[in-house]
């Protein structure tokens, strides 16, 4: 019995030793170094999307693995080989050629070369050189250079030459990158792709030999780097970002079945969670099939300039960012419309209040059901330490079980949704028509879940809160939240109920503050204790504080406890404006002056970083990088 009770006392001390030294992870060597060494005898199976990577890592820490070895040589020979595989086998051919025999290298070529080809319209493995979505069309075509790089004598299906391959990506590559330094793009800072696109482009930049086709890839990574940065607080993605596939999540109440959001784990590699660390443990990159990719990120050897490691920590002053990102159009081409998003981000330590307008394009196909337009975070130690807002437009209901109303996991736009926000302060409303104006469009077959509802469109607004806060009250028509430190005050502009958590994803650990109208809305203030007192004080002038609601009229004028003005009206109708965009922005003023017209937004407005008329700024506190991309390759200067 105490021999029992001996290794019990030992494998306790074990394990608490072993998940504190997980936990610590002050700065991103120490987490990179961590991840890569506790990965050496990761368990490799299935097909490559997931397999490569961790595969990879083996390889990282034994050049001759030969479990490694042999499962990448036969990866792209598995039935469920698919364009995710090529990141994985192009960074093996490049970097870790020696560990293969030549006979193993043959395999891999012979595969590679039935594949230079688009989609996979032989039933026989998908192919490198279709485009798809944007983070596909940088997996196969940086992977493709790279393949023609490494392999100058492949004999590839479509019949080009190595040369003319490389030729072939590098101008896909390079009108692409050209259309996001003037554009933005559609996929902007999505909680699965944004890993997903950065990868493949880390391992052109480390691994290409052209000088050219290196300054793409910089260029890319720069920009990249600059909006995760600047949208980041503690591990959290601010709103707005597109094609939220998954919520963000830190720890998933059943780890087998839900999946933490691959960009939250690629934002914990680069910036770390803050108090949040203390999730990571290595069963996180066993059993979380999105952190595959942070794992490819790891292995690259570009880390991003420290400039972006103080941009993303938001400490210091208070600070507001405006974005603007595209519509979807191949290469970044006409198709891809400007200014469909219009973003601002106001980050405090304590806080951070992310929004956006969203121009729908009717005409569009491009998952704009996907998009997340607000988010309020504070700090905490807690799984969900943000609040939501949704009007169910694109979940409305109908006959299709996993779209409801209550599907917050996924995006939360609407386009019968306007908000105005300056700083600390944002007025949110809704007008929903009866009957959706767009039924139909742009596909009939496409969208017939979304159009189940066409005839008779919910009229509810819904604020989703965390049960994690540390206090709810309710006075005056206001609902106040203090979160520690961090004080929230929510006033609905119609009648509201409550709803207690239902459970399920996107509910578990959440009630919903639900307001069921056509019209309406909801006043949003954050303030901390350093900014208007305790909390009793900061309910009582709240409570005191005058605003104007114009229910018919879609109009709010505000006075924030900072003494802004906030004047809001809604631009009720949604024309069409002539790029054939909706003009969904509303009328927004503070303290009298009107906010600066959509079409002159730059891509990045903020006091470290611009990017405006296809030039990136960077400013560090020593040394500030510059990118001009107005001629056909960029020009990349440390200042």
């Amino acid at each position: 019995m105490s021999v029992i009770r001996y290794s019990f006392f030992f494998g306790v001390i074990f394990f608490v030793c072993h998940c504190a030294a997980a936990q610590s992870f002050e700065d991103y060597v120490e987490r990179k170094k961590w991840l890569l060494s506790s990965l050496a005898d990761i368990h490799v199976n299935g097909s490559g999307k997931h397999g490569l990577p961790r595969a990879l890592a083996r390889l990282y820490n034994n050049p001759k693995d030969s479990i490694a070895i042999n499962y990448i040589t036969n990866a792209l020979g598995h039935k469920g080989q698919s364009l995710f595989d090529f990141p994985g086998i192009a960074l093996a051919i490049s970097r870790y050629r020696l560990s293969f025999s030549a006979d193993q290298v043959e395999v891999i070529q012979h595969h590679l070369e039935r594949l230079a080809k688009v989609g996979d319209k032989e039933g026989k493995g998908e192919g490198f050189l279709g485009h798809g979505t944007e983070n596909q069309a940088l997996i196969m075509w940086c992977s493709a250079y790279l393949f023609a790089q490494e392999l100058p004598n492949a004999r590839w299906k479509n019949g080009m030459s190595s040369s003319a391959l490389r030729r072939d990506m590098k101008e896909r590559l390079r009108k692409t990158i050209k259309n996001v330094y003037a554009k933005g793009y559609a996929e902007y800072l999505s909680t699965t792709y944004e890993v997903v696109m950065d990868v493949p482009v880390l391992f052109l930049y480390e691994l290409a030999a052209d000088q050219e086709i290196k300054d793409l890839a910089h260029a890319y990574l720069l920009y990249k780097w600059s909006l995760l940065s600047l949208n980041n607080f503690e591990g959290l993605i601010s709103a707005p970002y597109c094609r939220m596939n998954t919520q963000q999540d830190f720890r998933p109440a059943s780890p087998d079945i839900e999946f933490i959001a691959a960009t939250s784990i690629y934002n914990w590699l680069l910036w770390g969670w803050g108090a949040k660390n203390r999730y990571v443990t290595s069963d996180l990159f066993e059993k979380q099939q999105e952190s595959t990719y942070t794992i490819y990120a790891a292995l690259s050897n570009i880390d991003p300039p420290k400039e972006f490691f103080t941009i993303a920590s938001g400490k210091g002053k208070n600070s507001t960012s405006l974005f603007s990102t595209c519509s979807f159009g191949q290469y970044g081409g006409p198709r891809a419309r400007k200014h469909m998003l219009l973003g601002k981000v106001f980050r405090s330590p304590l806080y951070c209040l992310g929004t956006a307008n969203l121009r729908w394009y009717p005409g569009g196909d491009y998952a704009d059901f996907n998009i997340n337009t607000f988010s309020l975070a504070w700090h905490s130690d807690h799984r969900f330490n943000y609040i939501s807002i949704m009007s169910p437009y694109w979940y409305g209901g109908g006959s299709d079980s996993s779209r409801d109303p209550d599907t917050w996991y996924k995006g939360n736009s609407s386009p019968f949704q306007q908000i105005g926000h300056y700083e600390n302060a944002a007025i949110v409303l809704f007008d929903i028509p009866k009957k959706d104006p767009w039924a139909g469009k742009p596909s009939p077959k496409v969208w017939a879940w979304r159009d189940q509802r066409g005839d008779a469109l919910l009229g509810r607004n819904m604020v989703r809160i965390p049960d994690s806060v540390d206090e709810i009250t309710e006075s005056g028509g206001w609902i106040f939240i203090r979160a520690k430190d961090v004080y929230i005050g929510i006033r609905p502009l119609k009648n509201y109920t409550w709803e207690e958590s239902k459970g399920g994803w996107g509910l578990d650990g959440f009630r919903v503050l639900r307001s069921d109208d056509h019209k309406g809305g909801f006043i949003f203030e954050v303030s901390d204790e350093a900014a208007t007192g305790d909390f009793p004080t900061f309910q009582k002038r709240l409570v005191n504080s005058k605003f104007l609601y114009e229910r018919d009229l879609g109009h709010v004028v505000y006075r924030s406890l900072a003494g802004n003005k906030l004047d809001m009206k809604f631009n009720k109708g949604l024309p069409i404006d002539d790029d054939g965009l909706s003009n969904a922005i509303p009328r927004f003023t503070v303290n009298d002056l009107e906010e600066k017209p959509y079409r002159e937004w730059g891509i990045i407005e903020s006091n470290p970083i611009t990017l405006v008329n296809s030039t990136l700024e960077i400013k560090g506190s020593a040394t500030s990088i510059k990118v001009d991309f107005k001629g056909n390759y960029p020009l990349i200067k440390n200042l």
